[in-house]
């Protein structure tokens, strides 16, 4: 996988824990199953993930979409 990809599945686990969400709420908000929530966390792009995702954390978090690609958030 790229370090771009590499870099989206930290940020999507670092929101996630920041936040205090479950991986529940977190799927449910990104509008995909636990499972593939699953995936990112374990570095993995789920095959049927939408740009959707992508917009959805945009709009819930308030941030960029350059964001969840460019650097590791909190740090």
């Amino acid at each position: 996988m790229n370090h771009e990809f590499d870099i989206f599945c930290h940020n999507i686990t670092w929101l996630r824990k920041k936040h205090n969400y479950t991986k529940k709420e977190m799927a449910n908000l990104l509008g995909i199953s636990i499972g593939s929530l699953n995936k990112i966390e374990r570095g993995q792009i789920p095959p049927r993930m939408t740009t959707e995702v992508l917009n959805q954390a945009c709009k819930h978090f308030d941030i960029p979409i350059h964001s969840l690609f460019g650097a590791h958030l909190g740090e």
